[in-house]
């Protein structure tokens, strides 16, 4: 039986390591590219946040991750094989987004999915890194 403080404690760690290193990403590093990127892709719309949708995507975004890479694992998984599973879920959730987006956004292209896609494997690689030293100790 899994002990549910350290099951929250790893899910609460993983949420707010992902929103803290992507806003650090988006909102710092790469904020004007991105600030760009959103005008072109709203048509000259409005860039109102839709807060609720933001709060989702971290939750879904952080529950995979947390999920596969850290409930379902063996308590003595290694390293390496949870970062090999935070790539394949970066991948599936970044690739089936960046693509769709590409299918669907003239503004989008592919060198702004491939590299949305390496950012996505570097968040979940470096969180599920710095997580599964957190959910050892």
């Amino acid at each position: 039986m899994k002990n549910i403080k350290k099951e929250l404690l790893t899910f609460a760690a993983i949420f707010t390591l992902i929103v803290v290193f992507d806003f650090i990403w988006l909102g710092i590093i790469q904020k004007s590219y991105f600030t760009e990127i959103i005008k072109k892709l709203n048509c000259g719309g409005s860039n109102k946040v839709n807060w609720p949708s933001i709060v989702i995507t971290y939750f879904v975004m952080a529950f995979s991750l947390y999920y596969f890479v850290f409930h379902m694992a063996e308590e003595n998984i290694s390293l390496a094989m949870r970062l090999l599973r935070a790539i394949l879920i970066a991948m599936a959730i970044y690739v089936v987004f960046d693509f769709t987006l590409l299918n669907m956004a003239s503004a989008w292209g592919w060198n702004d999915a491939i590299k949305d896609i390496a950012w996505g494997n570097v968040l979940f690689v470096t969180v599920a890194v710095i997580t599964h030293y957190i959910h050892r100790g």
